[in-house]
């Protein structure tokens, strides 16, 4: 039996980050260490994984920024959230990793905390390689060291290049990112044992045209105006903050008419209730969020919704904003619906900027 810290020289281990996201970078990356180093993946599967794309960008936006300027590269600047478009495309872009490309696969959970993922990376390759399982004060000693790590030296920065705007500052728009997983969602709603007609949910599944990010707008750059300005305002003060309120809202119905494809959002409001949320946030936060939902018109309140996607890049996501005003008002020729019956969810309120 071997002990972990000879490590060192017989394995080289890939942690499934920052160069190692596409294949290319891995098959790079076998080619240098060569055939006679055995390989170990410590795989967080982003793709697979049951959370939700929003929850898992929300939990690795937060430890970027927790980490704040500690870092080589990837470094958050206070007055702006440009980490977190580089997050979404690093979410956007990566590629499942297959058993084929290393030698043994270790599974992690991105839920989990650095000590807990330590652990269950020990437990996975002491298994694998018949090794003796570290105590818990040996895997606290190493994960005390490696959160003690301080950078002594910071390269400019070279991450993906992200869009924004000429001004650096300002977002392009205002929307709610919900903590959902669309194929949870509608896979069961429009499944072969559903008497709904499932064809465009599978036109749209099938051509890679479902968002990847959903997102509920509230108001976009283009809809500035004297009347719009104050709810600007109130949404560029939340998305100021370092943890905004949280919105609880509920998702109404599922409509489509053949080029677009929308789920309605209904009772949007602060999470539990005013008072309740001031004992999670600060009192600022959740005095923010009561004095945006008061300037949110009604006009803007019905038109709520997430585009599920459009039919092909031709079309506009705005459609799904017309289809759901039109659908409010009544006029529901040429579009499907069904109901949801009350599923809820919550999200948080951020500038965006694609």
């Amino acid at each position: 039996m071997r002990n972990l810290s000879l490590f060192a020289g017989h394995i080289f281990l890939i942690a499934y980050g920052r160069n190692n996201h596409l294949k290319q970078h891995r098959s790079t990356l076998r080619d240098a260490v060569g055939s006679d180093t055995r390989l170990v993946a410590l795989y967080w599967n982003t793709k697979a994984d049951d959370t939700d794309p929003t929850t898992i960008h929300k939990i690795c936006g937060d430890r970027v920024f927790a980490r704040g300027d500690n870092h080589q590269t990837l470094r958050v600047r206070k007055d702006a959230s440009d980490h977190e478009d580089i997050v979404w495309q690093f979410l956007f872009n990566s590629e499942e990793l297959a058993p084929a490309e290393v030698d043994d696969i270790v599974e992690m959970n991105i839920a989990e905390d650095v000590t807990e993922a330590v652990r269950r990376a020990t437990r996975g390759l002491v298994k694998l390689l018949d090794l003796d399982q570290p105590s818990e004060e040996a895997i606290h000693d190493a994960v005390s060291l490696a959160m003690g790590y301080s950078v002594d030296s910071k390269r400019k920065r070279d991450m993906p290049a992200v869009k924004t705007k000429k001004d650096g500052s300002n977002p392009r728009y205002f929307g709610i990112l919900p903590e959902v997983n669309l194929d949870t969602i509608l896979d069961p709603l429009f499944s072969s044992s559903s008497d709904i007609d499932p064809a465009f949910y599978h036109e749209l599944k099938g051509n890679n045209r479902v968002t990847p990010r959903p997102h509920i707008t509230v108001l976009h750059s283009k809809e500035k105006s004297e009347s719009t300005q104050a709810l600007w305002d109130r949404c560029n003060d939340i998305h100021a903050l370092s943890e905004g309120p949280v919105f609880d809202f509920t998702l109404g119905h599922v409509l489509w008419d053949g080029r677009v494809m929308a789920i309605t959002v209904d009772d949007l409001r602060l999470r539990d209730s005013l008072e309740q949320q001031m004992q999670d946030l600060s009192v600022q936060s959740a005095s923010k969020g009561s004095d945006f939902l008061k300037s949110l018109p009604e006009g803007l309140r019905t038109r709520l919704h997430i585009t599920v996607g459009t039919k092909n890049k031709n079309i506009t996501p705005v459609e799904a904003k017309t289809m759901v005003e039109r659908w409010r008002k009544g006029d529901r020729e040429g579009v499907h619906s069904v109901g949801l019956e009350g599923i809820h969810a919550h999200g948080l309120l951020k500038g965006l900027m694609q």
